[in-house]
């Protein structure tokens, strides 16, 4: 994590992906802001409720979130109190009681007590999802919470499990399949490209083109340019020439629009970018646009705030398209 708040709109439009509810009525959403070259977190008002005293800061994942001390990372609760001491060089989320963090080169594993789980000694570490973490040095493999390799390296790449299968790429013929959990191919590697399940179904590439299977292997939408996750019902499936059209899980389509970028739904919002200039906004679930494209980038809503930059503005919006807070330059 770079000490850049230009920067922040991309890590956290990639973390808001993983982002999970308020953990309790107690407990508002909190989100990392920057002023003045020093970041705190404000909840969905704007409003400052752990001051701007660290040097970076990540979202909160399951009670925990990354603060930089200096040129050391630790993990602050709700409340602002220290409960990790800074002392790694880089960390990412927690998940399923676990954080992947990186010392020098190499990536290990710390649980939220501070007690380091899985010393540093892999090229990368994945975060934890159905009890295993990508991990690996030249090969790729699935590790258990203690470090010890539950599916042996053997892939050119792989994704983290999602809904009880992962995607790989086996490393021998490049070709992408699907794995269970006990390291056996599901969905034998004989896809181009393969991503990871989503609401039961999943993207992959071949000689057909791109399309989505379900579990069991089956096609159940073919023959289509460039695809795009299923959230919240609907998949953005591009045909062309600019064109991008909105699926439901059967294939028929909600809406089409023109734009030349495209996102999933979060909240009922996807952001889209329009025109020569880029310039993105937001529609809903019928395609209607509901907050316009004055933005040159634009993140996913989660807990009711998106990420969006305007020149080198970085500001909060709300669902309504206001800004609740603006990030100030150094």
């Amino acid at each position: 994590m770079k000490n850049n708040i230009a920067s922040l709109i991309l890590v956290l439009t990639i973390w808001s992906s993983l982002a999970t509810p308020a953990e309790s009525a107690d407990m508002p959403p909190l989100f990392p802001a920057c002023v003045h070259g020093k970041c705190g977190y404000i909840d969905a008002t704007g409003r400052f409720r752990i001051s701007a005293r660290f040097d970076d800061a990540g979202p909160f994942r399951e009670g925990l979130a990354g603060v930089k001390v200096g040129s050391h990372w630790g993990f602050i609760d709700p409340t602002g109190r220290l409960v990790i001491p800074p002392r790694f060089n880089e960390v990412h989320v927690f998940s399923e009681g676990l954080c992947t963090f990186r010392q020098g080169k190499l990536w290990g594993v710390v649980d939220k007590r501070g007690k380091v789980v899985v010393p540093p000694r892999f090229a990368t570490i994945d975060q934890f999802s159905d009890g295993l973490a990508v991990a690996g040095n030249t090969r790729l493999g699935y590790i258990k919470p203690d470090g010890s390799f539950a599916i042996a390296p053997r892939f050119s790449d792989a994704n983290p499990f999602s809904e009880g299968l992962a995607a790989a790429v086996d490393a021998k013929s490049g070709r992408s399949g699907y794995l269970n959990k006990h390291g056996v191919w599901a969905m034998p590697p004989i896809y181009m490209t393969a991503e990871s399940f989503s609401e039961g179904l999943a993207a992959v590439g071949d000689s057909q083109g791109w399309g989505y299977i379900d579990k069991k292997g089956q096609r159940v939408l073919s023959n289509l340019k460039l695809t795009h996750q299923f959230s919240e019902g609907l998949a953005a499936v591009y045909l062309g020439m600019g064109e991008v059209e909105y699926v439901h899980k059967d294939g028929t389509a909600a809406f089409k629009i023109t734009a030349d970028n495209y996102g999933s739904f979060h909240e009922g919002f996807a952001a889209v970018g329009f025109g020569k200039l880029g310039k993105f906004g937001y529609v809903d679930a019928s395609g209607r646009p509901v907050i316009a494209a004055t933005f040159d980038q634009a993140g996913d809503f989660s807990d009711g705030l998106a990420l969006v930059q305007t020149d080198s503005q970085v500001a909060y919006i709300n669902h309504a398209g206001k800004i609740v807070f603006q990030f100030s330059r150094r």
